[in-house]
């Protein structure tokens, strides 16, 4: 690996550790801990670092939504809701309490975060948010992801769906 990925990727899990309060210097690990994934995830959650959209999410836990069939394009993503967000008190059209969260693998590392609000009468959402760089995202990873991880997060970052993945673009 170049120095330079080397280096992105030790800055982007840094940034997870310090917006999530996670980082006490005196502690840090060599390597992140494997934590096995959820039966209802397609990649475990923990791999998934929250470097971008200025979002807190990575101690969420599995709660009731689930969502299937991700697909993404240069400009937008679509989803399946399989259960909605009614389990977290919102209603169909209610985006003010879930976080769509994308996530790209780049060399070989997970990083993403928040881009928009989500709800259940929403199953496409553009990447607007994106593409014009919200919260540090990083449009020329984006662009060259070998594949893409999706969550939705309730808005206090303590209940999240299942991970779902697609390698289309």
């Amino acid at each position: 690996m170049s120095v330079k990925k080397e280096l992105k990727k030790v800055w982007c899990k840094i940034w997870s550790w310090l917006i999530n309060d996670k980082l006490d210097l005196s502690t840090v690990p060599e390597q992140a801990e494997t934590v096995q994934a959820d039966v209802n995830d397609a990649i475990p959650f923990a791999d998934l670092s929250f470097c971008w959209g200025g979002f807190k999410g990575s101690s969420a836990i599995l709660s009731t939504p689930r969502i299937s069939a991700l697909s993404v394009s240069f400009s937008r993503m679509s989803i399946r809701w399989d259960i909605g967000l009614s389990g977290w008190g919102l209603s169909d059209g209610d985006y003010t309490g879930a976080l769509a969260c994308l996530f790209c693998k780049v060399d070989g590392q997970w990083i993403g975060g928040k881009f928009d609000w989500i709800s259940t009468s929403r199953s496409t959402r553009d990447f607007k948010n994106i593409h014009s760089g919200y919260g540090g995202w990083s449009v020329s990873d984006f662009n060259r992801a070998e594949t893409y991880a999706f969550v939705v997060v309730s808005k206090d970052g303590k209940k999240r769906s299942n991970v779902i993945i697609t390698g289309n673009k």
